[in-house]
């Protein structure tokens, strides 16, 4: 079992951003982007029957408010555009299982300090969730139904602050709208 205190801090140290300035409160703020939540149900690809199961954790929302706000009696928005975001400890703990501590070591510094591109480290805090922090998959976006922020299912957690929001934009508009590596064909 990895030294879960040791991998925090070797995330940590490598987190270039200021820690203290990246979550707030959620209270008063409507469903949508910038939002942490727990028991979000989503699905999740297991590769071994090559079919999505259906699983419930943290997400972190993509959506904006406005695209989901239920006053607003339109045609789709009833689909939430969510990231899940893994927990440090089940992250640490799947990878060293299948790797080794130490190439956890060498992986970590890279992931926290966001040299990673379709990796992002959110650093602990944000309640007990988060305690050591979480991970989100940048590939893994994935949509939910509204009905799964009923106050009988999800639990709010926190927000991102503003600081926040603005350098996880930055990381999804890289991930998501850089040019294309390979020239498309030209048809007229």
């Amino acid at each position: 079992m990895a030294d879960l205190q040791k991998a925090v801090g070797l995330a940590r140290d490598s987190f270039p951003y200021k820690e203290g300035a990246f979550y707030g409160s959620s209270v008063g703020l409507s469903l949508g982007v910038g939002l942490i939540y727990d028991r979000v149900r989503h699905p999740l690809f297991d590769a071994g029957s090559r079919l999505f199961d259906t699983v419930e954790g943290l997400a972190y929302v993509l959506t904006h408010e406005c695209d989901v706000d239920q006053a607003n009696e339109r045609h789709f928005n009833d689909l939430v555009l969510i990231c899940p975001i893994v927990p440090f400890e089940i992250f640490v703990n799947e990878y060293t299982t299948t790797y080794s501590e130490s190439a956890l070591h060498g992986l970590l510094p890279s992931i926290a300090g966001d040299r990673v591109f379709k990796v992002f480290y959110f650093p602990p805090g944000c309640g007990t969730s988060l305690a050591s922090g979480g991970l989100i998959f940048l590939n893994q976006i994935c949509s939910t139904h509204i009905g799964e922020f009923d106050a009988e299912r999800a639990i709010p957690l926190c927000a991102l602050s503003g600081y926040a929001q603005h350098i996880l934009d930055l990381k999804l508009q890289n991930h998501l709208l850089r040019p294309k590596a390979e020239s498309l064909p030209r048809l007229s």
